[in-house]
């Protein structure tokens, strides 16, 4: 399929791209049109504006760019400010089109129905996919072009309702572009008197059709005429729409002709600096109005098609959608005087430049979706991209591997990694999003790119996938692969149950085939160091303690369907590290959580616990998401028969024993993670043939020892560790 990406800062370009995956709770819609936010995404376009902003914002990026390098090193965190001139990202976020395909838990919409869409992930494409609390049914009577302004039409909705607007009020518009005009036709139906201020006077004449009362030009002293329109009082409301980053005029303007306790909404991005004196005297209430209604950034409401009652919530933003359209049927919208242009999908670029340049006067423009204009492409989820330029001395002992996720540790960790090393040849990358799959896939020269993992693991020249999507889906595609004779490199956790982890251990037995999960701590040098120091000299005790403050509730990771936890999704690495450094098997797990002063999500991620092996070594976990940045990420130390190591964020270790009055120092400027050789270790065994059962158990058994963490924090008490593979 054809879609509009933004390339870099600011070139827009028009790419064939794998049709989109359709996911839980979402529909695949054939699109007929989308509409240009004109606002919205031409802003994103100026790279001068991002220069002047990182100017301005110089001591948050200088802290950035600091931490990137510190954890990164200077190498990557280079890799990634100058990839971000080459990324392709999503533009656009409002169309209507017809349902293709759903996912089986949607009963209330059906393949063949009209349907208006938004949300930051659909963009310009032939093909989209949408949650479905971001899809509205479309009116038999209203035309699919009109429908493409729905998700732009419920912001100004929103914006409506947040000023609570009734019969008479005086409300003024600042800003007239594309929401301003329809945010003056939704203020008169509520029964507003509307004055509209702009710039441009072409925009105060479109404003008048659409029922302003009186226009004002903002460099006319529009406060006198406002004050003697109002009886001298000021309006009832302000609804702020221009966008402004660097200036702050439109709401110093906002305060000045708001009356005493009158409301300032604000819906375009602006400067947030107001006269405190006026603002305090006046007793102004201001409101920012977010997207189009309650729902909004929440993913509950968004990703999981969790609905706000309507006893509590009556406008979310799929009513508000709905509301739009039904305002669209009954003719009480004029979308006429708001889509004043439209181009095919192809013409794109031009369109851009045009909005950019403001060469013409472009309210609002939509993009058309005929066959005719781009020709009937079939309907593909694998498109080819290259033929791999590496060179190989010989193809003896060769693996090709497809990929499947394509998040920060495939883009960062994995395809560095294959691109690489020398037996392996990247044949394949896949990810839901197909803009994704065909940025990185043609970055690492990838032989093509899908939007669908079964394209993967049925290709008979792959021998090798790596698996790196979220966690939920871990089990599933490993089971599938290795029954389709691929060898399996798996990011952790190996499985989110004892049964997954129990069917892909027999797996691999029966297989023999090569499977590792990728806990990479092992092969760092740091690492090894210390487990060299302290092996052979009896039981061991251990202390781990993780300090990850990024480990919010927004991330996806700690989602218990999605993504377990973190005690799950990141603790399984220092289980499996604590059973590598005694070469011993867990017998127990008692764990206890932060005390309930905390929100649950936070306390079930802060743990302390105590987990016993059977040689008799002892090791003690603490993960924590409360701590200070500053603390640095990870510390272990190990003691055992008269000697200790302190290991910090694998570049630093200190080792102290019986013959030495001070600890031997080993120190790195960056932190060794052990990735490449993680991947080093896992191309020999399939090589060279050998058995990789003890790496399944090892997956197993970290996965078992999390699962008991989170087990003793329900009972309370001490939980057995069955290793029963």
């Amino acid at each position: 399929m054809f879609q509009v990406l933004r390339r870099g800062l600011k070139e827009i370009v028009v790419e064939e791209v794998p049709e989109p995956t359709i996911g839980n709770g979402e529909v695949k819609i054939r699109t007929a049109y989308s509409l240009i936010s004109s606002g919205t995404e031409i802003a994103a376009l100026h790279s001068d504006g991002v220069i002047k902003e990182a100017i301005q914002d110089r001591n948050r990026i200088s802290t950035l760019i600091g931490r990137a390098i510190k954890e990164q090193g200077i190498t990557k965190t280079v890799q990634a400010i100058f990839d971000k001139f080459e990324e392709l990202s999503i533009t656009g976020y409002s169309g209507a089109g017809v349902i293709i395909e759903k996912s089986r838990s949607i009963t209330d919409l059906d393949v063949g129905q009209r349907v208006a869409y938004g949300g930051i992930q659909t963009g310009h494409a032939q093909f989209v996919c949408a949650a479905r609390n971001l899809v509205a049914p479309v009116p038999e009577m209203v035309n699919m072009k009109d429908a493409a302004l729905t998700t732009v039409g419920s912001i100004a909705l929103h914006a409506v309702r947040n000023a609570n607007i009734s019969i008479g009020d005086s409300v003024a518009i600042i800003g007239l572009g594309l929401i301003g005009q329809l945010t003056v036709q939704l203020a008169k139906i509520a029964g507003a008197r509307v004055f509209g201020i702009d710039l441009k006077r072409e925009r105060l004449s479109q404003a008048m059709n659409q029922g302003a009362e009186v226009t004002l030009h903002a460099f006319e002293n529009p406060q006198i005429l406002l004050k003697t329109l109002t009886n001298g009082q000021g309006v009832d409301a302000v609804i702020v729409c221009a966008s402004s980053k660097t200036a702050s005029d439109p709401l110093k303007l906002a305060v000045e002709i708001a009356r005493s306790r009158a409301k300032i909404v604000v819906v375009g991005m602006v400067r947030m600096e107001m006269p405190w004196e006026s603002v305090f005297r006046k007793e102004l209430r201001l409101v920012v109005s977010r997207a189009y209604g309650p729902g909004s950034y929440d993913p509950s409401y968004e990703k999981k098609g969790i609905d706000y009652p309507i006893d509590y919530v009556r406008w979310t933003e799929n009513r508000n959608m709905a509301e739009f359209l039904r305002l669209l049927q009954e003719g009480r919208i004029q979308p006429e005087h708001i889509v004043t242009h439209e181009y095919p999908l192809h013409e794109a670029p031009v369109v851009y430049q045009k909005l950019a340049s403001r060469e013409e006067e472009i309210l609002g423009v939509v993009l058309r979706y005929p066959d005719s204009d781009l020709g009937e492409k079939a309907r593909e989820k694998k498109i080819p991209i290259t033929t791999s330029s590496k060179k190989i001395q010989s193809q003896q002992d060769v693996l090709r591997v497809g990929m499947i996720g394509l998040g920060n540790i495939a883009r960062w960790v994995h395809l560095p990694n294959v691109s690489k090393h020398p037996k392996l040849i990247l044949r394949g990358v896949c990810t839901p999003k197909g803009y994704s799959a065909k940025h990185l896939g043609s970055r690492f020269k990838s032989e093509y790119c899908s939007t669908d993992y079964k394209e993967i693991i049925e290709d008979p020249e792959i021998n090798v996938v790596i698996i790196c999507t979220r966690h939920d889906l871990h089990a599933t595609i490993t089971i599938e692969a290795l029954k389709a004779g691929k060898n399996v490199f798996l990011e952790k956790p190996m499985g989110m149950t004892r049964e997954e982890c129990t069917k892909i251990v027999q797996l691999v037995r029966e297989t023999g085939l090569g499977f590792m999960v990728n806990f990479n701590r092992r092969y760092s040098p740091i690492y090894q160091m210390a487990k060299t120091a302290t092996s052979g000299k009896g039981p061991k005790l251990i202390s781990i303690r993780m300090n990850s403050p990024d480990m919010t509730g927004s991330y996806w990771m700690m989602d218990p369907l999605e993504g377990g936890g973190a005690i799950l999704g990141e603790g399984c690495h220092f289980f499996d590290l604590m059973a590598w450094f005694t070469n011993a098997e867990p017998v127990s797990v008692f764990a206890k959580k932060l005390g309930i002063a905390q929100d649950a999500l936070t306390s079930e991620n802060n743990i302390a616990c105590t987990i016993s092996f059977d040689d008799g070594s002892v090791g003690s976990f603490v993960y924590e998401t409360i701590g200070n940045r500053g603390l640095g990420s990870e510390r272990i130390e190990i003691s055992t028969g008269g000697t200790t190591v302190m290991a910090e964020d694998m570049k630093k270790l200190l080792i102290w024993n019986r013959t030495r009055a001070r600890p031997k120092k080993e120190k790195s400027w960056k932190a060794e993670k052990g990735y490449y050789q993680a991947l080093e270790a896992f191309v020999g065994g399939i090589i060279h043939e050998s058995n990789s059962e003890e790496q399944a158990v090892a997956g197993a058994r970290a996965s078992l020892c999390a699962l008991a963490a989170l087990k003793s924090l329900e009972t309370n008490l001490p939980e057995r560790v069955e290793c029963d593979y």
